[in-house]
């Protein structure tokens, strides 16, 4: 079977929609399936290259100011991806796409109803919150036209949690078509560490050897809560930042410490690291940052999110909490001030990893959907 896998990033560049992408192709590439990725050329050249897991790349010519400039992640894809994605399309079984806001996707699904082909779409998130009017209305804009397209094209669709499902059937989704795939975490990555390989890794990345240290994950936006995490600064501990720059104001805060951005092997280092993961997030259904954490042994501070609600957490194994900052401050107060606390959390999130979150059950989801699609896909041609 051959699945073309469509994401608007992909590795080196960072981020959730990658993560998830890279593990599929990965695992699918494993199990025996002629996989290949389609994606932006942002960070790398266009054209075709092998991955060292065993799928093969295609990188679209793109255009990706909108990140750079106002940190909106929308790469614009060249004419010339019109010809690429068609050619790749052409010759796959099925086809994945990931987000409907996305030019890749839209390009990618229209190839795949033009040709007959069985379209999955992963859907990972509802509106996405942003303080611009200009950006919100954009999605609006996208969710009527593209959006909608990419909706009916659809064969089947995933989703990470309920929420994203009652977003999908609000905007015309037949029920029926929508799938629950929970994400998973690749524990070979993400582990703990004990005492002296956690002193070993604070030394080689310039982090305080002997003073507690809260962790933040991701790309530094509104969405994920950044500014919110620099409101959180405190006395009683130092907060790392992975995901970007540090702010000028902030470069010499030493209640901070600003790691950039870097790649999954560093940032699993970087857990094991720290004592305590915190994520006061908006919009977002259980994101890979939190599991991976909780992969990590560590204590997780995030947001009371509804969306959370289909895995079914105990309370009393992770925080969560109001994302604002006076409510954050005193949550990580309490549990850096406790170790007793920290090791019941540690151990949950372990636990709680251990029995949902297995990237083995999740692509063994998709191969049964591929499977079920490839075999009706001569009748819907």
């Amino acid at each position: 079977m051959k699945v073309v896998i469509a994401s608007h990033y992909f590795g080196p560049h960072v981020g959730g929609v990658e993560t998830v992408a890279y593990n599929q192709a990965r695992h699918l590439a494993h199990a025996g399936i002629d996989v290949t990725v389609l994606t932006s050329a942002c960070d790398s050249r266009r054209g075709s290259a092998w991955h060292d897991d065993g799928f093969a790349i295609w990188r679209l010519a793109a255009w990706n100011r909108f990140e750079q400039s106002i940190g909106v992640p929308f790469p614009v894809v060249s004419p010339t991806a019109v010809w690429d994605s068609y050619r790749i399309v052409r010759d796959s079984d099925v086809v994945h796409v990931h987000d409907a806001f996305y030019m890749t996707t839209w390009l990618t699904a229209f190839w795949a109803w033009r040709l007959g082909k069985p379209l999955v779409l992963t859907q990972h998130v509802e509106y996405i919150p942003h303080p611009s009017r200009l950006v919100r209305a954009v999605q609006r804009l996208v969710l009527a036209t593209f959006g909608q397209f990419v909706f009916r094209a659809s064969t089947r669709v995933t989703v990470v949690n309920t929420t994203v499902r009652d977003f999908l059937i609000r905007n015309g989704v037949d029920a029926g078509k929508i799938v629950v795939v929970t994400n998973g975490v690749d524990t070979r990555l993400f582990h703990p560490a004990d005492k002296d390989a956690q002193r070993e890794l604070r030394e080689r990345y310039g982090l305080p050897i002997d003073r507690p240290l809260a962790l933040f994950v991701g790309r530094f936006v509104h969405k994920k809560g950044f500014s919110t995490m620099l409101e959180c600064g405190s006395d009683d501990y130092v907060t790392v930042l992975v995901g970007g720059a540090a702010p000028r104001s902030f470069a010499n805060d030493q209640r901070f410490v600003f790691l950039g951005t870097l790649q999954p092997a560093e940032v699993s280092e970087v857990y094991r690291a720290c004592d305590v993961f915190v994520l006061p997030s908006s919009g977002e259904g259980f994101p890979l940052t939190v599991q991976e954490a909780m992969a990590s042994g560590l204590p997780v501070i995030t947001s009371n999110d509804p969306r959370y609600r289909i895995y079914n957490l105990d309370p009393r194994g992770i925080r969560l909490v109001d994302p604002r900052a006076a409510v954050i401050r005193k949550n990580l107060s309490e549990v850096l001030s406790d170790a007793e606390e920290r090791q019941r959390m540690g151990e949950y999130s372990l636990r709680f990893v251990a029995e949902n979150c297995r990237w083995s059950s999740h692509v063994s989801q998709l191969v049964d959907v591929y499977r079920a699609l490839a075999a009706e896909a001569p009748v819907r041609a």
